[in-house]
């Protein structure tokens, strides 16, 4: 059985004889691992895990959680700033969005930044 998603996707506009106005939206937060998982310590993994040959790595004397070492809190935040006017015949729009999201993996990050500009111009042509 196949599955069907439609998106629809809408900008906002200014309307005639519209005032400028803006708008500015703001969040920030923490992010976290959203579960640890139960590991076995290293007295318990020894007897299954022998010591390579030759190498004389003692791994009964190793006890790194290294999901502790790898994951962190991570940060997020998002700006998101509108500035709409427009008259009967002339419309614009700008808007900018900031995203900033530190990854709760050591070393990964994620950064969008997305700036738009819309003008209109409303054309009537008159039939003689």
């Amino acid at each position: 059985m196949a599955g069907v998603a439609v998106i629809l996707i809408t900008t906002k506009s200014a309307s005639n004889n519209e005032k400028a106005s803006v708008t500015f939206e703001a969040y920030a937060g923490v992010q976290t691992r959203w579960r640890k998982l139960d590991l076995m310590q290293s007295q318990e993994h020894f007897p299954v895990a022998t010591d390579v040959p030759g190498q004389g790595f003692n791994y009964a004397a190793q006890n790194t959680d290294w999901q502790d070492e790898v994951f962190r809190n991570a940060a997020i935040q998002n700006y998101y700033l509108s500035v709409d006017s427009g008259s009967r015949k002339v419309s614009q729009t700008f808007s900018a969005n900031y995203f900033s999201q530190d990854g709760t993996v050591i070393g990964s990050w994620y950064i969008l930044w997305v700036p738009v500009f819309c003008f209109r111009r409303s054309t009537v042509f008159r039939q003689r």
